[in-house]
């Protein structure tokens, strides 16, 4: 699995607080089966000195991780404001991966601007291209479908967290991922206990509702497709169970 949501830089934002908790998560994620991570500090504005703090703790993480033995490819990212003057963010030199991705947070949380699309299309004119962080936790947006289409049909790309699988929005976000309106997965981990880096189980759930073959593409593919910078598919799927979705998910299930 690739993890791509997570906090795993001490004293920088609200994730881990020294370097013993960071290493304990990076170990927590490569026992529970994660391969890879992108680590997303929050980025809230585009302060030169901050960029090198982050660059700094990460290739110090880099080389702890590698001195521990841990197995995990680490990929450095941000999780980006959205009034942080988005347009400049290409030439900052922090926050994309992929040479183009970048994870967008819609801040306040549960405010979705009624500007995103026509935002997150220019980004898509400026060769950006976005991918919204944990959209189940905008009840505005998960629950608009409609709305969802057209953003992915704009170049957006969407992210929710594992932990969204095991909760009550599970259902809402297996809809999701039937429909096509999720792409990739993140344990958004900040620390150990509370907000640990753990996907193995929402991986489970995945594959046990929607078939071993989805839950690779969320999981695995998708993800690594991105890191690398390449485009994907993200047309929405159908929506009715027993017509042409029926028939995708048949196949992605390999029955």
């Amino acid at each position: 699995m690739i993890d791509m949501h997570c906090h795993l830089l001490p004293g920088v934002d609200d994730g881990p607080r020294d370097w013993d908790e960071s290493l304990a998560l990076v170990r927590q994620g490569a026992e529970d089966g994660i391969k890879a991570a992108l680590v997303t500090p929050h980025l809230g504005e585009l302060n030169p000195e901050y960029a090198e703090v982050v660059k700094e703790k990460f290739s110090e993480l880099v080389g702890r991780v590698r001195e521990e033995g841990i197995d995990m490819r680490l990929i450095l990212g941000a999780e980006v404001a959205f009034d942080l003057g988005l347009e400049r963010l290409k030439e900052f030199g922090l926050g994309t991966f992929g040479g183009r991705y970048f994870l967008l947070e819609l801040l306040p949380l549960g405010f979705v601007s009624p500007r995103l699309e026509e935002v997150l299309f220019n980004l898509h004119l400026e060769g950006l291209r976005p991918v919204l962080a944990h959209i189940e936790r905008y009840p505005g947006l998960v629950d608009d479908t409609k709305r969802l289409e057209k953003l992915v049909r704009t170049g957006a790309l969407l992210q929710v967290n594992a932990e969204a699988f095991l909760r009550k929005q599970a259902r809402t976000v297996l809809k999701l991922v039937r429909m096509g309106l999720v792409h990739i997965v993140g344990s958004d981990a900040h620390d150990p206990l509370s907000r640990p880096m753990r996907m193995a189980e929402a991986y489970g759930v995945v594959k046990e509702k929607l078939g071993a073959r989805m839950a690779e593409r969320i999981f695995e593919e998708t993800p690594e497709a991105l890191l690398s910078g390449e485009e994907v598919d993200l047309e929405p799927m159908a929506k009715e169970e027993g017509s042409i979705f029926g028939r995708i998910v048949q196949r992605l299930r390999g029955t």
